[in-house]
């Protein structure tokens, strides 16, 4: 018998359970950004509910500081592969991203 298994994106339902939640993007501000690196400010349209320390948007993570209860605009910085334009691409106003 074969066994199929999915890597895709998981939905915000399936994420709630590992203490994930959903947001969607008001404002992103960037500060530096280069091949591997990126940092800036992001907004979300509902206030954290708990504190989180990184967030995933398009399967690429960012680390977060200042993301406490009560807030909706924290700094973030990334750290990969990604081109500049590649994080320009993956963070965009309206998109929806998953904090922890």
């Amino acid at each position: 018998m074969e066994t199929k298994s999915s890597h895709g994106p998981a939905d915000a339902a399936s994420l709630a359970g590992f203490g994930r939640r959903a947001n969607s993007i008001t404002d992103v501000r960037w500060g530096g950004a280069t091949t591997g690196t990126g940092t800036g400010t992001v907004t979300v349209a509902v206030a954290l509910q708990q504190p989180c320390s990184l967030f995933v948007a398009s399967g690429t993570v960012f680390a977060v500081s200042g993301a406490d209860i009560g807030v909706r605009q924290f700094q973030f910085s990334y750290r990969g592969r990604q081109s500049q334009a590649a994080l320009r691409d993956i963070l965009r106003v309206g998109d929806t991203i998953m904090l922890q």
